[in-house]
């Protein structure tokens, strides 16, 4: 259990090593939901990333910057709870120090939310030097802590090592 939890930590700071001064727009596929209109993810970015799958070394931090527009329902979403968890033999597993319940702190987030408005939303991650050596897909959500849907949600390959 605990080598399940470090590889998923692993993954989740390998995914937010997304960002925007020497980082990488990077290759990601929006996450599948029942919803009949996918939100817009415009970008995500990992900072320092060089090049896809970005490499995200332990005992370092790096900034993850997603780039979203709300979709036009619901008319204001007041808080966003931001998750962070990668695919670890074929079953999703959360970061283990990643709780964003308000993802509107220290993120470049203004909430409420407006609809059809554009977003950033940056934050460092540490990968701890526990994290395992893998080649996971990480998925980052920000969902609307009343309605529970998804406000954006991306998945993209990183590599940790």
């Amino acid at each position: 259990m605990r080598f399940l939890l470090l590889a998923v930590a692993a993954c989740v700071v390998a995914l937010s090593t997304v960002s925007v001064v020497t980082g990488l727009h990077v290759k990601f596929v929006p996450c599948k939901n029942d919803a009949e209109e996918a939100p817009t993810v415009d970008f995500l970015d990992i900072d320092p990333c060089v090049e896809y799958p970005c490499q995200l070394a332990r005992k370092s931090t790096y900034r993850l910057s997603l780039h979203f527009e709300t979709g036009p329902e619901p008319p204001s979403i007041p808080v966003v709870q931001a998750n962070l968890q990668a695919n670890i033999l074929g079953q999703w597993v959360s970061f283990p120090d990643f709780n964003r319940t308000d993802a509107c702190k220290d993120s470049g987030l203004v909430c409420p939310l407006k609809p059809s408005s554009s977003y950033l939303y940056t934050l460092p991650i540490f990968v701890p030097s526990y994290a395992p050596p893998l080649h996971p897909v990480a998925k980052l959500s920000l969902t609307d802590t009343e309605t529970k849907k998804d406000v954006a949600c991306v998945e993209t390959q990183v590599i940790i090592t």
